[in-house]
């Protein structure tokens, strides 16, 4: 899927690929699996923000509606570009002296 993206699954963690077509806002490419760890139900999602639609505010909605699952446990991991000029400075500063 678009730029190289992944998710590593160990071989023989029964796991499912998940649809993520309808989450996906303008500027954003995302994965996602699922699969059980100890009777948990957990979904991971992989994203990748292009820079250049980051100033868009609704196109963070999405990471809402990829929590509302009931009984199931999330992660939400990827490249947000969040060194991006688009983000504004204070969160930059912020993530470079963290």
């Amino acid at each position: 899927l678009g730029r190289g993206q992944a998710i590593y699954v160990k071989h023989g963690l029964p796991h499912n690929c998940l649809d993520t077509h309808d989450f996906l806002p303008e500027g954003v490419e995302l994965q996602g699996i699922q699969l059980t760890i100890r009777d948990q139900v957990w979904r991971i999602y992989n994203v990748y923000a292009h820079v250049d639609k980051l100033y868009i505010a609704h196109n963070w909605d999405f990471l809402e509606k990829l929590s509302d699952v009931p009984r199931t446990k999330f992660l939400i991991a990827g490249d947000f570009n969040a060194r991006s000029k688009e983000w504004g400075i204070a969160l930059s500063s912020a993530l470079l002296n963290s």
